[in-house]
């Protein structure tokens, strides 16, 4: 299997991004959301190439993907506090040479993929590739049972603590 970034085909992007709009549609709150767009994702690429990844099996079918947020701490403790909307915080976040903090956004793997770790290891890629401060602030927002159990197991296998939106 293989990750791919920047260079993914339209075909592909339009795929991803019409599976994001039915599952972001399904928690209610769509207008508080990064939305689901070529905009969208052309500034996660102005962020930084790796804060999208998708992986692909070794037929070039889609296995999932994984988008991160590398943002400054003052919108990371905005957004933890509720005080700013998933979407305000992407919407307020600059490019730069390096981030103080890192959203870990939304995974998504398809089904007959799932429980092989796709989701922590592009996560984990996106870790390792975005240039973060020495104390960076990681964050998240899990929404379910499952991604509160992936916080708790990627926070030690990055060995440091992962901030939760509740």
């Amino acid at each position: 299997m293989k990750t791919q970034i920047m260079g993914i085909t339209e075909e592909l992007l339009l795929e991803i991004l019409s599976i994001g709009t039915k599952v972001f549609e399904s928690f209610g709150d769509v207008d508080d959301q990064i939305p689901a767009s070529i905009e969208a994702y052309d500034k996660h690429m102005a962020l930084h190439s790796k804060s999208f990844i998708c992986k692909l099996d070794d037929s070039g079918e889609l296995v999932g993907w994984a988008v991160a947020v590398p943002t400054s701490k003052l919108l990371a403790q905005k957004f933890l506090d509720g005080a700013i909307t998933e979407k305000e915080l992407f919407d307020e976040t600059e490019p730069s040479d390096r981030y103080e903090a890192l959203y870990l956004c939304f995974a998504f793997v398809v089904e007959k993929e799932r429980k092989k770790h796709h989701a922590r290891d592009m996560f984990l890629e996106i870790f390792e590739s975005v240039p973060l401060s020495d104390d960076a602030t990681i964050f998240i927002w899990p929404v379910s049972d499952d991604g509160r159990k992936f916080t708790k197991k990627f926070a030690l296998e990055i060995d440091l603590p992962i901030h939760i939106r509740e």
